[in-house]
């Protein structure tokens, strides 16, 4: 009977083990929406420049990637890419929008966190910003136009500098490589369960035969 409880056990802190959550990757920015006015000014390169904080509060180092969207793409450079984000560190990644004529440009920059081990899924984050580019002739928006369309942000309630932060489990090798990171970890997380199903299955399996034999 004794050795029946001791192997009892055993199996109960195996499937405790394999019930515990993997680890999760966290990533913030510091920037999560930015409303901008620029003044066109003749013979001159007209070129904005802004900043967008990146945050890595995990004990890992990260690989951090830029890339710009919609009206934003193809005019926008960065003073460095593809960065090496240490532990427990930030840092500002400079920006440089090239302007060259009036309107309203809308679009963002997302923010691509990821493990360079492939051990966890990697994490993707957006600064949504609108520029107001202002020009001979032109007029300075006014309150309602700086606020339109505000569900085009997808971290409402976040406006210029205050952090964003997004976890995310999973123990898969790819990076999220879209704007958001729900539909990449549907397939582990499904994996995850149906494969701690099985495992309960077997183990009530093994105990059921243990006890019949005992």
């Amino acid at each position: 009977m004794e050795a029946l409880k001791t192997r009892l056990s055993i199996i109960l802190l195996i499937l405790i083990a394999f019930s515990l959550p993997v680890n999760a990757l966290t990533a913030a920015i510091g920037n999560a929406r930015m409303i901008l006015n620029y003044t066109l000014e003749s013979n001159k390169e007209n070129v904005l420049e802004k900043s967008i904080l990146v945050k890595n509060p995990n004990n890992i180092t990260l690989l951090v990637n830029l890339q710009p969207e919609g009206d934003l793409d193809g005019i926008t450079s960065f003073e460095e890419n593809n960065i090496t984000l240490a532990p427990e560190t930030d840092k500002d990644v400079k920006f440089k929008v090239t302007l060259t004529e009036p309107g309203e440009l809308t679009g963002k920059i997302n923010v691509f966190f990821r493990d360079p081990e492939g051990n966890q899924a990697g994490i993707a984050l957006s600064s949504n910003i609108i520029i107001f580019v202002l020009g001979e002739g032109s007029v300075m928006p006014t309150t309602n136009q700086t606020t339109k369309n505000p569900e085009k942000n997808n971290t409402a309630n976040n406006v210029n500098k205050t952090p964003v932060t997004v976890s995310v489990g999973g123990d898969g090798n790819n990076a999220v490589t879209g704007n958001t990171i729900k539909d990449n970890n549907e397939g582990v997380n499904w994996f995850f369960i149906a494969f701690i199903v099985l495992l309960s299955v077997m183990l009530l399996a093994i105990i059921i035969f243990i006890m019949r034999r005992s």
